[in-house]
């Protein structure tokens, strides 16, 4: 008898132990469950920041293409802030927070100096400046979800790398360099038939900021004729001459 007794307590102790393991277990999962559920709704969420912040940016991009000089205080109908010459890293406001589908976008932009390292009595360039837009979409009662994404805006396409200038065409830039000059061209179909008369060297597939090349992401085209000088020495790379 009180062997059997053992034997229904052992059971019984056994089943009060998978029970409780299968509880804990259970809770786990749940939390689980529900930890990966918020952090899919938040990545939902920051996706869509991310696009929202992207309109913000597209908007931009396309009020200064349609502008011709950027540093009049007026972006394409839109008053900004000119540069301030002693505080030349300042981002100015372009576009205040713009609501859009589930959130909002804010545009800001920061006037690009010469040289970059100047850091009073800057020059600043016409046509070439950072912009940075902001896309916020509300989550909870205390957090919001923000995504930022930066972009050089330039109609500069081509950089004398070696005085630091930048151009707007080829032709222009081989006038303007010296005699072992490198230039660097960025992502651009020039449409022109230049000539050069000097010794350069010419590179294109740079990125708009001139600090790498990738001739995948970054493809360099000159839709002409490229004549160079008998007395001229030139090394070209990077570049599709059609």
């Amino acid at each position: 008898m009180k062997s059997d007794l053992n034997k229904k307590g052992v059971v019984l102790l056994g089943v009060v132990l998978v029970i409780t393991l299968v509880s804990i277990y259970l809770a786990g999962y749940v939390l689980w469950a529900v930890y990966d559920q918020r952090n899919l709704m938040r990545q939902q969420k920051a996706d869509k920041a991310e696009n929202i912040a992207l309109a913000g940016l597209e908007r931009a991009k396309a009020n200064l293409f349609l502008d011709g000089n950027w540093l009049d205080g007026d972006i394409n109908g839109t008053n900004v802030t000119l540069p301030d010459s002693s505080n030349p890293d300042n981002f100015y406001e372009l576009y205040p927070e713009t609501s859009l589908g589930e959130g909002s976008y804010k545009v800001e932009i920061d006037y690009l100096q010469r040289p970059k390292s100047c850091t009073s009595g800057c020059e600043f360039y016409s046509q070439r400046i950072l912009v940075r837009s902001t896309g916020y979409v509300p989550d909870e009662a205390s957090y919001e979800v923000k995504k930022v994404l930066e972009e050089i805006v330039s109609w500069y396409k081509i950089k004398n790398l070696t005085q630091d200038k930048f151009y707007s065409m080829l032709q222009p830039a081989v006038d303007g360099a010296n005699s072992g000059d490198s230039l660097g061209i960025t992502d651009v179909e020039l449409n022109e038939d230049p000539v050069i008369d000097k010794n350069l060297t010419i590179k294109g597939c740079y990125d708009v900021d001139f600090n790498f090349r990738n001739c995948m992401d970054y493809r360099t085209r000159i839709s002409g004729n490229v004549t160079i000088s008998s007395s001229a020495q030139v090394t070209m790379g990077g570049l599709i001459i059609e």
